[in-house]
């Protein structure tokens, strides 16, 4: 009866096409006799074997029919037919294995490349992120150009190998160049810091930065004159120069110095001026030289110095530096846009000239530029002669000069400005008349070789101005009577 039942069903998955259970119930039957399942039952069996690409089984059940049952079955023909085919079957399937294999590969490659850009994207923008956010933090920390250029300074005068060379000029936005970010990485000792935060600050700008200076000349002809240094450079080349006293802590990548030079290569035996080397001065802004309280226009040479304007009487700048005490040489920082003024001493100009001229054989030069002695001739003098005290310059004690601190056009201003100084130094104060016509006002006296030093001082206690200077009043023409 189970014989019977398993027929049964066998005949029903063959009608319904029910691979899987055909090849279940011809099992079903093998376990119930052992010679059950044979006969016509096993072209069944190898079709439903066929059908799930079983070839193993479904060539063995197409064997043992053709073999147990022959041409007494009509089904023979077909038996032959699909033994036949199964070597064509395997290569069909075996091809459609390989090609779904190969689809598959290339999808989970595909996949695969897919996954590695949207992990490369968020590492990207992961990475961006925080770049951003480094650049952000530089902006912050950066946020001054007068901080940018200190540490621009500091990078360069470290690792660029030319303490003299200025570092190109760049904006807030990008502040640094890449060599300099280089050097970033290099003072922090870390590959991948190539912007600066607040830590990285700290660490650039300690020790402080210190411009380098040029050497000051040594050895045989040199001769120091005060402020002043003159030396032979070579045969019929002399030279003259002296280092800036004073000028904004951090604003120059060289300490500035100022020369002048006589020699046989030299045109009609003019000067070469370096009134200021190197310049950091744009030279598309105004600059201009003052010497005590006479300005001149100054211009940046194609020679990379500040020199007197063309068309101007350059000798008139050395006559009265001559007369003076104090030069001040001011601009427009290129690196941060900011005014600038760098003042240099005058004391021992003209020995140190007149040594230079000596040197070189040159003496005919001192009329020219130094000239006859007197005050210069410079503007129109227009000076009242009412309260004049006395006429010609004043009479000072020896290594002494007047500290000025204003100057006005009139004796009505400077009456005023006086009656708003503080009482010690308006009990001090006195008027001299300019040849510019300017009437100069004076609080009282400084030690010369002190003067520069101790005027810096009082600027900063915020006493005096920031253009006052002192002078030996040489070139005044007059004093005034004042109030007390």
């Amino acid at each position: 009866m189970q014989i019977d039942l398993a027929t049964l069903e066998l005949e029903r998955a063959v009608r319904q096409e029910d691979h899987a259970a055909v090849l279940q119930q011809i099992d079903r039957m093998r376990d119930l006799s052992a010679s059950a399942g044979e006969g016509e039952i096993l072209f069944f069996e190898a079709e439903a074997a066929l059908a799930l690409i079983d070839f193993d089984r479904a060539e063995a059940a197409l064997i043992r029919f053709a073999a147990t049952v022959g041409r007494g079955s009509e089904l023979y023909p077909a038996a032959l037919e699909l033994i036949l085919d199964i070597p064509r079957l395997r290569d069909e399937q075996a091809a459609r294995v390989a090609a779904e294999a190969e689809a598959e590969r290339r999808r989970q490659a595909a996949l695969e490349r897919e996954q590695a850009r949207l992990a490369a994207a968020r590492a990207a923008q992961r990475r961006d992120a925080v770049l951003a956010a480094r650049r952000a933090e530089e902006r912050r920390v950066l946020a001054s150009r007068e901080t940018v250029r200190t540490v621009r300074f500091i990078l360069h005068g470290r690792y660029s190998g030319n303490l003299y060379a200025l570092p190109p000029v760049t904006t807030l936005q990008e502040p640094l160049t890449n060599q300099e970010r280089d050097w970033v990485s290099r003072l922090l000792g870390q590959r991948e810091q190539r912007y600066i935060d607040a830590a990285a600050l700290q660490r650039i700008l300690s020790p402080p930065f210190r411009p380098a200076r040029y050497g000051v000349p040594t050895g045989a002809g040199v001769e120091v004159h005060g402020d002043w240094v003159s030396s032979r450079i070579s045969n019929g080349h002399c030279r003259i120069e002296t280092q800036a006293r004073s000028f904004p802590e951090g604003s120059q990548y060289v300490h500035p110095r100022m020369f002048f030079d006589l020699g046989p290569s030299i045109a009609d035996g003019s000067l070469v001026f370096a009134l200021l080397t190197p310049v950091q001065f744009r030279g598309d802004r105004p600059i201009s030289v003052r010497v005590d309280d006479t300005s001149f226009p100054a211009v940046l040479h194609d020679n990379g110095n500040v020199t007197p304007a063309q068309g101007s009487d350059w000798s008139a700048v050395t006559r009265s530096i001559r007369a003076g005490q104090q030069i001040e040489i001011s601009g427009t920082d290129r690196y941060t846009d900011s005014a600038v003024r760098i003042g240099f001493s005058a004391i021992g100009f003209t020995r140190a000239f007149l040594h230079m001229a000596a040197a070189c054989n040159r003496s005919d030069q001192t009329a020219r530029y130094l000239g006859d002695g007197s005050a210069p001739a410079i503007g129109t003098t227009t000076l009242p002669r009412t309260g004049a005290l006395r006429e010609g310059p004043p009479t000072l004690l020896p290594d002494t000069c007047l500290l000025v601190v204003a100057a006005r056009r009139s004796m009505e201003e400077v009456n005023s400005y006086i009656r708003g100084m503080q009482a010690r130094d308006r009990q001090n104060a006195r008027a001299f008349g300019s040849p510019n016509g300017w009437i100069a006002i004076a609080i009282g006296t400084l030690t010369r070789s002190t003067a520069l030093d101790e005027v810096a001082r009082m600027v900063r206690s915020g006493r005096v101005p920031d253009d006052a200077y002192c002078t030996l009043g040489a070139h005044f023409l007059r004093e005034f009577s004042v109030p007390r």
